[in-house]
Parts: structure tokens; C-alpha cells; sequence
């Protein structure tokens, strides 16, 4: 089980698996704050086809949901 602190380092390591297809962070304990840095790290295209991406059961609350929608905007389906 993964936390917010685990989340945030996971992220920073994402640009260096740039042939990363999917990640699923389910039923961890990713917070809002780990969300956000996934965001960031998709912002910056680290892992800019990543499909799916789950983050279910991490009670990332609205700041986390509203990061990462903000990061997928515009991303095909």
C-alpha cells in the first residue's frame, strides 16, 4: 500500500518510464496531495499516452479529482 509520500515520489519517477501504457494506484492511500503530483507529472507529458489510469478507492477528495481532470482534459478517450 502506496501513501500520499509514495504517490509524490511514483510521479517524479514516471517521466523515466516513458514507454508506460497504464497505472493502476487503486485502494491506496494516495490522498489528494498524491494526486495532485500525478497530475503534475502528467501535465508535463511524462506519460503522455498513459490509458487507463485508475486511482479508485484513494480518497483523492476534490482537489485531487479536479488535478488530475485538469491534467486528462483534452486527452482521447
Amino acid at each position: 500500500r502506496i501513501g500520499e509520500a509514495d504517490a509524490k515520489a511514483l510521479a517524479g519517477a514516471l517521466a523515466g518510464v516513458p514507454g508506460l501504457k497504464t497505472l493502476d494506484v487503486s485502494g491506496n492511500g494516495i490522498g489528494a496531495a498524491g494526486a495532485v503530483a500525478l497530475a503534475e507529472a502528467l501535465k508535463r507529458k511524462a506519460v503522455p499516452w498513459l490509458q487507463p489510469l485508475d486511482v479508485g478507492s484513494n480518497f483523492i477528495g476534490a482537489a485531487g479529482a479536479a488535478a488530475l481532470a485538469g491534467a486528462l482534459a483534452g486527452v482521447p478517450g
